[in-house]
């Protein structure tokens, strides 16, 4: 089971880091198209903010669980440094908890968001595209997220009591 959900939950991270990417990739190529067609040609790209912004969401919250998984994100340890490891484990499962909690709260209120989205109708002005698919960016992302605080809370647990940790 644990192995089966750590696989599950590794594969979700490394395939929306790579996603991430590609986003990442697309914007500095239509970025860059544009600042080309702007001052040499004399025409921007129509839409471009807009797809800058689509593709901003995306690459942050998609890459936002993979660095989860790498323990990349900021965190203030500085108090806990010098407790013991039991200790310092307590506190990370402690953290790792409140963080699901509020994860979760954010990714139940973006599914809120995209639905309502997708109800109104709502598009993208230049674009005219649809929004909500792009609503669903912050779910995805941040279910993702909460699964890999599960598996950093079982980590914390599993090291608290001497065992072996889920390995990253």
């Amino acid at each position: 089971m644990k192995t089966s959900f750590l696989k599950t939950v590794s594969v979700m991270n490394k395939s929306l880091c790579f996603l991430s990417a590609v986003m990442l990739m697309v914007l500095m190529i239509i970025g860059a198209m544009d600042v080309l067609g702007r001052y040499l040609l004399a025409s921007p790209i129509k839409g471009c903010l807009g797809m800058s912004e689509i593709l901003l969401v995306g690459v942050v919250f998609f890459a936002w669980p993979y660095t989860q998984s790498l323990d990349g994100n900021v965190k203030v340890e500085m108090f806990f440094i010098g407790f013991r490891p039991q200790t310092q484990s307590v506190v990370g499962a402690i953290r790792s908890l409140i963080a699901f909690g509020v994860f979760g709260i954010m990714a139940w209120q973006s599914v809120r968001k995209a639905l309502v989205s997708m109800e109104s109708r709502e598009i993208i002005d230049i674009l005219n595209i649809p929004a909500y698919p792009f609503h669903f960016f912050v779910t995805i992302g941040v279910g993702v997220l909460c699964l890999q605080l599960i598996v950093d809370f079982i980590n914390f647990l599993n090291a608290g009591k001497g065992g072996e940790a889920w390995s990253r």
